[in-house]
């Protein structure tokens, strides 16, 4: 995928992208039958896993052509490398604090040739383009359907993730922040791995107050009140802790029901139909969800990579920056620095997957380049999830290079990541020089 080079202007308003075509507000506008709804967050929401439709049909008692349409016979939406891509909106629901705001902002990708899926959690606080006018992305939804519509508003939603990651989104789902703890709790709880204690006393309660809210570092199971809680806490931990949180919950939901086989329970389909026809809303159609099982059959928890986009310069994803509150009404936002970085690493993790699979280590040289080159270069990698584990200069009485080069100095290096690697930099292929210890895998030399 080739981008151009773009600085993004911090200004309060942007420009806008296009505008969706005029068609009548919907509330509930392409949501999807009573059976194509539920195999639908069955294979998203449990991260593909689940019974055949012929045979949930007949479970739930449920004639298949009863809810074939004309619109839903389409085959699976892709974009130009064979990718489907779904945003996932987790919202708290008209009833509660927060009504249609978006907590949780992912942008899955599946590969069906691999098959391998990725998911990228977007902060809340991200400033994006949208049909109304610039805003924070964690508003788009909410405002758009307030005017037009739950279905327009996932079209307006949509389009603002492709106006920001420069990926085609084909396909959308809200889901109510609720759908967590009542599924968990069909499930009978969750086990899942809680990397740091949280003790947060300022959770949401009853009447604006607040509760205590903790957990224990280590193996915990979880009931869905208490899922529900470490899904969206962050009084005393960060907002991109919360998106890897929820992400973990997703992967704790799926190795669970596929522990417990639940999804060839009879009743248990049949509780989890009546909870996601009022916890979700997607466009997705029969046809599609029945190309979607049989790939999700293929995939495995080892083939799911997942990263969080932060403001942290030297973590992977770490690609936003605080913008300036004055220009922005005293709000606080996060901007990338160039759309070039955020292209880069939605290529990276949407359709390179295999490249950070299997990882490698890097180290960065400055061979002739200006003063602080190779340290730049260093952080755009780590950005990208590599592992950089040298930088330097390039060894004394050598001649200074002119443009990049790139060095395998590992028998067993991933072909991808060197690949990848050398495209990336305009990198190339420098034979090895056996006077220079081998600190990595791979060494990157930034010449002239």
């Amino acid at each position: 995928m080739q981008f151009e080079v773009q600085k993004i202007t911090p200004a309060p308003e942007a420009k806008r992208i296009e505008k969706p075509t005029n068609e009548a507000p919907a509330e509930r506008g392409g949501i999807i039958g009573f059976f194509g709804l539920w195999r639908f967050v069955l294979i998203l929401s449990l991260l593909f896993i689940g019974a055949g439709l012929a045979a949930a049909a007949q479970i739930l008692d449920r004639p298949v052509q009863q809810i074939i349409t004309p619109n839903f016979l389409s085959p699976l939406n892709q974009d130009a490398e064979g990718n489907t891509n779904i945003l996932l909106l987790g919202v708290a629901g008209a009833t509660e604090e927060g009504g249609y705001l978006t907590d949780s902002i992912i942008l899955m990708s599946i590969d069906s040739s691999a098959p391998t899926v990725s998911m990228v959690s977007i902060p809340r606080d991200t400033w994006v383009n949208s049909y109304d006018g610039a805003r924070k992305i964690n508003r788009v939804y909410a405002d758009a359907r307030s005017i037009y519509g739950a279905e327009r508003g996932m079209e307006i939603a949509k389009s603002a993730v492709e106006d920001f990651t420069g990926v085609d989104v084909h396909y959308g789902v809200i889901m109510d922040f609720r759908l967590f703890t009542e599924a968990i709790d069909a499930l009978g709880g969750v086990e899942i791995f809680v990397p740091k204690t949280i003790d947060d006393p300022y959770y949401p309660a009853a009447n604006y107050a607040y509760q205590r809210f903790y957990v224990r570092e280590g193996l915990q199971t979880m009931s869905g009140k208490t899922a529900l809680k470490y899904a969206r806490s962050r009084q005393t931990s960060s907002d991109y802790a919360r998106a890897q949180r929820q992400q973990d919950l997703l992967l704790a939901i799926k190795n669970t029901a596929a522990d417990k086989n639940v999804l060839t329970d009879t009743a248990f389909l049949t509780d989890m139909w009546e909870l996601y026809q009022k916890r979700v809303e997607t466009d997705m159609g029969l046809t599609q969800l029945m190309r979607m099982a049989k790939i999700g059959k293929a995939i495995t928890s080892q083939e799911i990579y997942h990263a969080v986009l932060s403001d942290d310069p030297n973590a992977k994803g770490g690609i936003l920056i605080p913008g300036d509150k004055s220009s922005y009404g005293g709000q606080f936002v996060l901007l990338p620095e160039t759309k070039k970085e955020v292209y880069n690493f939605f290529d990276l993790a949407l359709y390179n997957t295999s490249v950070l699979l299997d990882p490698v280590t890097i180290e960065v040289l400055n061979a002739g380049a200006k003063e602080g080159s190779a340290g730049e270069i260093a952080q755009q990698l780590r950005h990208l999830g590599f592992q950089v584990v040298n930088v330097s200069n390039y060894k004394k009485g050598k001649e200074d290079l002119v443009g990049n080069y790139i060095q395998r100095t590992s028998t067993s290096t991933s072909d991808a990541a060197f690949d990848y690697i050398s495209k990336l930099y305009k990198a190339r292929t420098l034979s090895d020089d056996d006077s220079l210890e081998n600190e990595a895998d791979i060494r990157l030399l930034i010449g002239q």
